[in-house]
C-alpha cells in the first residue's frame, strides 16, 4: 500500500473554459447557471524519491491522466422566485440543479478509484427583508436522496469511500447588523 502524499508533478496543463449566465425574464424570475470544462494531464512524473506510485503502491506513469477529483464537467442552474408581501418584506422560492461527470479520485486510473459522475437537486423557501438585512429560510438539499461518493481512497489495504450528503432538511437564520 502506499502512504498517501503530496507530490509535486512537473511539468503538467490545465485548459479550461467557463460560462455563467443571469437572466431575469420578468421581475419576480431569477435565472442563472453556468458550466465550466477542464482538462488537465501530467506531462512529466515526478522524479525520485517520489516516484509516481498508485494507490497500491506499484510503481507507474502518471503521463496522459488528468489530475485527481477534478471532473471535466461541472454545471449548475438556479430559479428563484419573490413574491413581494405586505411588511416590507419578500417571500422566495428556489431551486438549484448541480451535475459533474465523473473523475478519478487518485492517479493510477485503476477501475476501484471512478467516482461517478452525479446530478444534485437543492430547493428553499424563505421570507426576507426587502433591504435584505434579516432572512429566514428553510431548505432541503438532495432533494431525490441520491447515493453518490464524494471520494475514494486506500488506507491500510482497505479501500474506502466517502459518501456525499444525503437528503438533508434545515432552517437558516440570518441577520446584517450593518
Amino acid at each position: 500500500m502506499a502512504n498517501p502524499a503530496l507530490i509535486n508533478i512537473p511539468k503538467s496543463y490545465v485548459e479550461g473554459a467557463e460560462l455563467d449566465i443571469v437572466a431575469q425574464p420578468v421581475s419576480a424570475l431569477t435565472l442563472s447557471g453556468g458550466l465550466t470544462y477542464v482538462k488537465s494531464r501530467v506531462q512529466e512524473d515526478p522524479g525520485a524519491p517520489f516516484a509516481a506510485v498508485d494507490p497500491f503502491g506499484k510503481v507507474t506513469s502518471f503521463i496522459g491522466e488528468a489530475f485527481p477529483n477534478t471532473p471535466a464537467w461541472m454545471g449548475n442552474a438556479d430559479a428563484v422566485y419573490t413574491v413581494p408581501v405586505p411588511g416590507d418584506r419578500d417571500v422566495y422560492f428556489g431551486a438549484t440543479v448541480s451535475a459533474r461527470s465523473g473523475p478519478q479520485a487518485a492517479f493510477g486510473e485503476a477501475p476501484e478509484f471512478r467516482l461517478p459522475g452525479y446530478a444534485s437537486l437543492d430547493l428553499r423557501a424563505g421570507v426576507k427583508s426587502q433591504d435584505e438585512k434579516w432572512r429566514a429560510e428553510l431548505w432541503t438539499r438532495n432533494v431525490t436522496n441520491r447515493a453518490y461518493w464524494q471520494n475514494v481512497y486506500n488506507s491500510d489495504d482497505v479501500i474506502a469511500r466517502a459518501p456525499g450528503e444525503p437528503l438533508t432538511d434545515g432552517i437558516a437564520l440570518s441577520y446584517r447588523f450593518q
